[in-house]
């Protein structure tokens, strides 16, 4: 699976997805002996968004390519 690096390939994930995106930033921050100190308490798309976020920001500055005013929270095309 491929880590997202943009706020925007957030928005059509499920929680799902969104969680296995974090089990991803997990094993690649363990791989490269980083610390992993981030959890998400709360299994909702908000928690995970919100965290994969500030993972991302931290990663790359420029990671929010979303439009102004646009917090990236809300899915878009995401089938239950």
């Amino acid at each position: 699976m491929a880590v997202a690096t943009k706020y925007s390939e957030l928005v059509k994930l499920s929680n799902v997805g969104l969680a296995d995106q974090l089990k991803a930033h997990k094993l690649a921050r363990k791989k490269a002996k980083q610390e992993v100190s981030f959890t998400v308490t709360q299994k909702n798309r908000m928690a995970y968004v919100l965290r994969l976020q500030a993972l991302l920001s931290e990663a790359d500055p420029a990671a929010n390519d979303l439009a102004e005013g646009d917090d990236g929270t809300f899915a878009v095309g995401v089938v239950r």
